[in-house]
C-alpha cells in the first residue's frame, strides 16, 4: 500500500487551492504522513519616483513582514475552519514568485513531487500518469467520433 512522509499543498485562497487541500487531507488520512500548507506572499512592487517629487517614508521590508505574519495568521484559520484539528498540519508562509518558492521549499524539505503521479493509490487502479493520458486521449479523440472519422 502506498504510504506519504509529507503531502505538499500550496494554498492561494482560491476554491480550487481549497479542494486540493481537501483531497490532500484525504490522502494523509488514508496513507498516513505529514500535511504542509503553504502560501506564497508576492513581493511590493517597487516603482522608482520621477525626479524632484522627494521621497517616500514608506519601510518596504516592514510591510511585507507584516503581511507575512498576517496571511500566516490567515492560512491558519483559514484551514482549521476548512478542514479542522484532526490531522497535524505544518504552515509556512513565504514571499516571493509563487512557483520558484514552491519549487524552493519542495527541495529543501526533499519532497518529490513525481511520487503521487507514479503511484497507485490502490491495487487495481494504474498509476495516476496513466489515468491522466488515457483521459486525455479519449477527449482528444472525442471531436473525430463526433465527426464520424
Amino acid at each position: 500500500m502506498l504510504a506519504f512522509k509529507q503531502i505538499l499543498c500550496p494554498i492561494d485562497f482560491s476554491q480550487p487551492s481549497f479542494r486540493a487541500l481537501t483531497d490532500a487531507l484525504e490522502l494523509i488520512k488514508r496513507f498516513g504522513g505529514k500535511l504542509t500548507v503553504l502560501h506564497v506572499v508576492p513581493p511590493v512592487p517597487l516603482v522608482e519616483l520621477p525626479p524632484g517629487t522627494g521621497t517616500v517614508a514608506f519601510d518596504v521590508k516592514k510591510y511585507e513582514s507584516e503581511l507575512i505574519s498576517t496571511y500566516d495568521q490567515t492560512l491558519r484559520d483559514t484551514v482549521k475552519e476548512r478542514i479542522g484539528s484532526d490531522v497535524p498540519i505544518e504552515y509556512h508562509v513565504a514571499l516571493g514568485d509563487a512557483a520558484a518558492q514552491i519549487v524552493s521549499y519542495a527541495e529543501a524539505k526533499k519532497i518529490d513531487a513525481k511520487v503521487l503521479p507514479a503511484s497507485r493509490l490502490f491495487p487495481d487502479m494504474l498509476p495516476l500518469t496513466s489515468q491522466v493520458r488515457i483521459a486525455c486521449d479519449a477527449a482528444k479523440y472525442g471531436v473525430a467520433r463526433i465527426a464520424g472519422d
